[in-house]
């Protein structure tokens, strides 16, 4: 109610729930209100104020007709979007004494679970998704072999199996980077982390990678601005995210392209640059970089292998440690990640 002065300890108690409290009576008048319930639902409570005027929505109008009129001492719930506002809504019947049949609505906002539920729905039926792809056609291929149609042409029955080799390989890699994603929400950043140089961590990683560039005739610079880099980290953390960054740069890379590993010494930690010479990407194709699953499509992109969760994972990385990560592009000219660390104490 507006009128707050001169409150009796009952209604102060209500006036300092964080839940909203809607009292109506027998009629379905409103004759309570605190203020969590005004904030909640905008609307401050005046007498001509109606149950209709705060739930608009008749499924919700129906609900709480439903739980009023049941006239029993249980509660009742169900979720209310409001704009951008999800309450869940408790409604509890009682008897008060003379008054007839009434009702105590409790208000409270659950955007946050909510949507945080949505965004695990959404991962679970993009997962299922991404699962199903590579089986079906591992599954296609096998039906075909084991029909007899290719028994007397081997060569064939070979290139069906060397398909069979990609597709599960990558189911296998896609795996294995949902249990590390899973594992990043589980588990703090280890309590061993120790110090290392940055340089000499990349320096190792382009090393691992050099039969691909070799391959490709990519050539790879690492230039380090500062004599030694310290960062205090997981070496398997370091690791996955470097991996991820410069596995990019190549498979994304043109023949004969050439990589750009630069670290350098930033106002807010260290720097570490990965450019390439690729394909790179427009603006509307970057937007979804960081999204689970999330791959540019286009035919310059055909062909090329990934899970789409490896950005995802080093994005997830990298906040255990308060780094952060820019990126940059232009198509046809490549694109630039830049990382920056915190400078280990």
């Amino acid at each position: 109610m507006s009128d707050r002065n001169d409150r009796t300890l009952p209604l102060q108690v209500l006036d300092a729930l964080h839940e909203g409290v809607i009292v109506v009576d027998a009629r379905r008048a409103i004759i309570l209100m605190n203020p969590r319930a005004e904030q909640l639902l905008g609307r401050r409570w005046s007498p001509s104020v109606a149950l209709a005027d705060l739930f608009p929505d008749a499924a919700a109008r129906a609900a709480l007709e439903a739980a009023i009129a049941a006239g029993r001492a249980t509660s009742q719930a169900f979720c209310h979007k409001l704009g951008e506002v999800v309450l869940e809504v408790g409604v509890s019947p009682f008897t008060g004494g003379g008054t007839g049949l009434g009702a105590v609505i409790l208000l409270s906002d659950i955007t946050e679970t909510w949507k945080t539920e949505q965004e695990r729905l959404r991962f679970v039926s993009m997962v299922v998704h991404e699962l199903k792809s590579p089986l079906s056609a591992i599954l296609n291929y096998i039906n075909v072999i084991l029909t007899g149609m290719f028994d007397t042409d081997p060569k064939r029955v070979r290139e069906m199996l060397e398909r069979c080799k990609i597709r599960g390989e990558a189911l296998l890699d896609l795996v294995r980077d949902l249990l590390y994603i899973n594992r990043r929400e589980v588990e703090p950043v280890r309590k061993d982390a120790e110090d290392f140089d940055l340089c000499t961590v990349l320096g190792e990683q382009v090393d691992f990678f050099t039969v691909q560039t070799e391959r490709h005739r990519i050539r790879v610079t690492v230039r380090c601005d500062a004599p030694r880099a310290m960062v205090r980290a997981d070496r398997a953390d370091l690791d996955r995210v470097f991996m991820n960054l410069l596995s990019n740069s190549i498979k994304y890379n043109r023949d004969g392209g050439a990589i750009d590993v630069r670290v350098s010494d930033a106002d807010d930690g260290w720097a570490v640059a990965i450019s390439d010479t690729g394909i790179g990407m427009s603006t509307a194709e970057s937007e979804g970089l960081f999204r689970e699953f999330y791959r540019v499509k286009n035919e310059r992109t055909a062909g090329i292998p990934g899970t789409g969760l490896g950005l995802v994972t080093v994005k997830r990385v990298l906040s255990d440690y308060g780094a952060k990560i820019a990126f940059s592009s232009k198509p046809g000219k490549g694109s630039t990640f830049t990382v920056t660390f915190p400078k280990a104490p």
